[in-house]
């Protein structure tokens, strides 16, 4: 049976902040964030990329299988064996790869590639 109370408004109940409080609450947030150490660059950023490193941009599985062209399988195998660069857990069930790392895998690739072409 449903019944027939009825149901007040979360917060409803509650009396209105005063603009003391309110003001005091912006200046504590305004003054916390002055003081907050600034966020690090990144785990080698600028040893690798030096100090105008790019925007870091993670890519999904299927933009990594676009970008190199492999299958699933064969991008976890060559993790699992340290010749492809790993992902980053982006959350429980998600993963992510750094585009620059991709890239980079794939200069190397080409790298190894003309270094032991045959030539004339």
């Amino acid at each position: 049976m449903i019944s027939k109370k009825k149901h007040r408004r979360a917060g409803a109940c509650l009396p209105p902040l005063s603009a003391t409080l309110i003001n005091a609450n912006l200046e504590h947030q305004a003054e916390k964030a002055l003081t907050t150490k600034p966020l690090p660059t990144g785990h080698d950023r600028e040893r690798v990329y030096g100090p105008r490193a790019p925007p870091l941009r993670l890519l999904r599985l299927p933009a990594v299988r676009a970008k190199t062209g492999l299958p699933t399988s064969t991008i976890y195998a060559a993790m699992a064996g340290g010749t492809f660069p790993r992902c980053v857990p982006l959350g429980p069930r998600v993963v992510g790869w750094v585009e620059g790392e991709i890239d980079d895998w794939i200069a190397m690739r080409i790298t190894k590639r003309d270094a032991t072409a045959v030539r004339p």
